[in-house]
């Protein structure tokens, strides 16, 4: 009933637009009161998680390059992962191609947001696609994402832990999930390094075809029992030949080699 026609438009344009009736409190505040819809349009970026619609202060930041928008770490890396191909990794606010990540440690990387997909965990085709890309063997491949993701890991670690005084119990939380995700993806590429190794690891499977230990190393013992089958026929085989020319000689039907002509000047 207090509020003027223009905030009562901002008030109802926000809920409607994010589905959130806790933005009330936040939109009567003072700062906000006197602004546009217009006004609210252009500022809202700056406040708030635009994935998430939280405010910014709540968990970690990062920041896009060249556009500088500013979201959620997790929330923005979750964005990235879930796009099919590296060109669709656009700016959730201006539809801007990412070009680089920036946050608190300064970093100008955007290998932690690869396309992996729903689950953020790397699947073969991805390993063996983005090593064909990059022209690098397999197993290099795979060792320089270990070691940049035990980097990342070592980062996010050292957030936590200063963010265990005066941090929100959200921003501690951030931390956690994203650390097991990355545990999780370190012990990914372990796996797969011990699968190529064992010669594992040849075919592509489909993007979207989650990683399984337990069945790669299935396909290599089973591919290495078939080819000890395959031996072991080429053994027998060449035994029943074997056998078949020494019942010959034992039976004098052993074909005798034809005679050398003699030379003339012999």
């Amino acid at each position: 009933k207090h509020m003027k026609d223009k905030d009562a438009v901002v008030l109802y344009w926000a809920i409607d637009r994010f589905g959130d009736e806790s933005l009330k409190k936040c939109l009567l505040a003072s700062d906000r009161r006197k602004m546009s819809y217009q006004d609210w349009e252009m500022k809202r970026f700056d406040d708030i998680c635009t994935v998430c619609h939280d405010d910014l202060f709540l968990k970690r930041e990062l920041h896009a390059h060249p556009c500088n928008h500013a979201f959620h770490r997790t929330c923005f890396l979750k964005w990235m992962e879930t796009r099919e191909t590296p060109k669709d990794q656009l700016c959730p606010n201006c539809r801007q191609a990412v070009l680089a990540i920036r946050n608190h440690h300064g970093s100008d990387s955007k290998f932690v947001a690869e396309c992996l997909g729903e689950s953020g965990r790397p699947t073969k085709n991805y390993v063996l696609r983005d090593a064909n890309v990059l022209k690098m063997q397999t197993e290099d491949y795979i060792n320089m994402q270990h070691k940049q993701t035990m980097e990342t890991l070592k980062c996010v670690q050292a957030d936590y832990m200063s963010g265990r005084k005066g941090k929100s119990s959200a921003y501690l939380e951030d931390c956690e999930s994203e650390m097991e995700k990355l545990e999780q993806r370190m012990e990914i590429y372990n796996e797969m390094y011990c699968v190529f190794m064992e010669g594992g690891m040849q075919r592509h499977d489909s993007m979207t075809t989650a990683w399984n230990y337990r069945d790669e190393m299935t396909k290599i013992k089973t591919r290495k029992l078939k080819e000890k089958i395959e031996n072991l026929e080429c053994i027998r085989r060449d035994i029943n030949t074997l056998q078949s020319e020494l019942q010959a000689i034992s039976n004098n039907r052993m074909i005798t080699p034809p005679r050398t002509p003699l030379l003339l000047n012999q």
